[in-house]
């Protein structure tokens, strides 16, 4: 039988709305001395639903703050942006997105 090395996810749901996004779920070592990572799930552009929001897996050697996953998450969509300004034929779920972003404060 394979070792666990994490325990049950904990199931947040923390609504970051400034963000259009969502802290999903945090998944502990099981040994928080070992050098497993915590690993959290984010949701972002939840206000797409399923057709345009995506899930995001992190992650990090010391439990996160919110404030760390915020701007972590401001990172990712301005990088997110970016890649969209850059894509050559959008598609709809694409645009979908980027006015999404647009929408944001991500400064």
């Amino acid at each position: 039988m394979e070792k666990k090395t994490h325990k049950e996810k904990e199931r947040i749901f923390k609504s970051i709305p400034e963000l259009d996004s969502e802290i999903r779920t945090i998944q502990e070592p099981m040994d928080l001395k070992s050098s497993e990572p915590f690993i959290i799930e984010i949701g972002v552009f939840e206000s797409l639903g399923e057709i345009g929001g995506d899930i995001l897996t992190w992650e990090y050697d010391e439990y996160p703050t919110e404030e760390l996953l915020k701007e972590d998450i401001r990172k990712y969509l301005r990088k997110e942006k970016q890649a969209l300004i850059d894509t050559f034929g959008f598609s709809s779920r694409d645009e979908m997105q980027l006015k999404a972003i647009n929408k944001l404060k991500l400064n």
